[in-house]
């Protein structure tokens, strides 16, 4: 149950990375407007991070999913044990803190003349740049996470003595060479070229340390360290001729006094060639015994409402919000925005109209609304879960919350009391469909709101 717990509470502050990349991502695309001679030189580094965010919030849907269905899976175990979910957590927690302050740097430099401009970027890029090397390692570990959970779905299946699951099996063992490859160039990056805290975190090394781990264990033996299996590599076929495992990356290795089991103590060794040459042998399932989660139960049961509810909460009920399209009382218009922008940063609100169902205990934004709206998306409370119903025969989870100011009119006057805006705490979720819906929170806020007479509720659909 532990492992499940921190697998939410890392992938959460994934998401808060994902946004806080996106928001850097606009502020550049914004600044490359006027940015004269250098906007293509912006735009470059802007495209790198929107395509940073996206590939890690792809990422983190896929290991969610994973971890959630495959709770007392060898990886899940493994990951746990070398606390690759703490270290993971911590270097996105510090990637996150420096594209906040990359951001506001951005905003700061913007100004009116564009020769300007463009002469701030060419003295302050080298400051702003600085940090593509942590979101590539970053991004890195979460797409080689999510290549070992697609190998070890395929070996869990029953259906991986099929063709294109033999084909499925290769590409994915090239993708786990390819990408150990990039994270040791990275390593060789970030050792050599000074960073914006000094020298580099021990939480990124052992935690590249203990991917490479995972990943060789993957490609050898078909299971994660420490996971059972009966056949030895050489029985494996191809897997002892196609050559030893990978080098580990240089740099200071973790405490050798961990309870997982480690691989031979050999030296370490070359990468080996891809697996192009065609052999019978290298169909073979990587692991011809099932792993020890499975061996009670011959198959699994689905994962049905009570145990997304347990994954998300051992000790309370997660507070479920039940929403279908067709069934909302009215719609309600106003100017939905960033909190910041009362205190005169961010965006200004956006006029935005909102589903209203008063039995909705809870409000509901979509990843793509807040995203839209600027706003920050914050991980959930421990006590504070919450799953959505949305009528598709599965529960969703919440990725965060986002706090928004809901304004009647964008008429700013202390003695209008109709100005006043109205802050409004969603949960979010990851069903671009749903955008925003408000419930019985809003209700009783807009009850409680003294001189607010009128407000553009109607029937109907929005």
């Amino acid at each position: 149950m532990a492992e499940a717990i921190a697998a939410v509470g890392v992938l959460a502050a994934v998401v808060q990375l994902s946004s806080s990349a996106h928001k850097l991502a606009v502020a550049l695309y914004d600044f490359a407007r006027d940015a004269g001679a250098a906007a293509a030189e912006v735009e470059v580094f802007a495209n790198q991070v929107e395509s940073f965010s996206g590939t890690i919030q792809a990422a983190q849907g896929v290991l969610y999913s994973h971890f959630a269905q495959n709770r007392k899976s060898p990886i899940v175990q493994f990951l746990q044990t070398r606390n690759v979910y703490s270290n993971l957590d911590t270097e996105a927690t510090m990637v996150r803190r420096r594209l906040v302050r990359i951001r506001d740097q951005v905003t700061d430099m913007a100004g009116r003349s564009i020769l300007w401009n463009s002469i701030k970027w060419t003295f302050k890029k080298s400051s702003i740049t600085v940090l593509s090397p942590q979101m590539e390692s970053v991004k890195a570990s979460l797409i080689l996470l999510m290549v070992t959970a697609q190998l070890e779905a395929i070996n869990l299946s029953h259906s991986r003595d099929d063709e294109i699951m033999r084909d499925t099996i290769r590409s994915l063992r090239r993708a786990i060479r390819h990408n150990l490859r990039t994270l040791k160039r990275l390593h060789q990056q970030l050792s050599l070229a000074p960073t914006i805290d000094g020298a580099e975190p021990r939480e990124s090394v052992l935690l590249r340390d203990a991917l490479v781990d995972l990943a060789w264990g993957l490609y050898e033996h078909g299971v994660a360290p420490g996971g059972h299996r009966t056949s030895s590599p050489a029985s494996d076929g191809t897997l002892e001729q196609q050559g030893p495992p990978p080098s580990r990356p240089e740099g200071p290795q973790p405490s050798q006094n961990t309870n997982t089991a480690r691989r031979s103590s050999a030296p370490p060794r070359s990468i080996p060639p891809p697996p192009d040459t065609a052999h019978h042998n290298a169909s073979r399932p990587l692991s011809s015994s099932p792993p020890a989660s499975t061996s009670s139960a011959p198959s699994k049961p689905p994962l049905d409402a009570v145990q997304v509810q347990v994954v998300i909460k051992p000790h309370q009920q997660a507070r479920t919000l039940r929403y279908r399209e067709t069934e909302f009382d009215e719609s309600i218009s106003g100017y939905a925005g960033s909190p910041r922008w009362s205190h005169g940063r961010g965006v200004p609100p956006r006029h935005t109209t909102a589903l209203l169902v008063r039995t909705l205990d809870g409000n509901i934004i979509s990843q793509r609304k807040a995203r839209e709206l600027d706003l920050d998306i914050e991980p959930l409370e421990p006590n504070d879960w919450a799953v959505f119903d949305f009528g598709t025969g599965k529960l969703e989870q919440s990725v965060g919350k986002a706090v928004l100011e809901w304004h009647l009119r964008l008429v700013l006057s202390e003695n209008d009391p109709g100005s006043r805006p109205l802050t409004v705490t969603c949960y979010v979720c990851e069903n671009s469909t749903v955008d925003l819906v408000v419930g019985k929170p809003f209700v009783e806020a807009v009850a409680g709101q003294k001189g607010i007479r009128t407000w553009s509720i109607c029937k109907g659909a929005a």
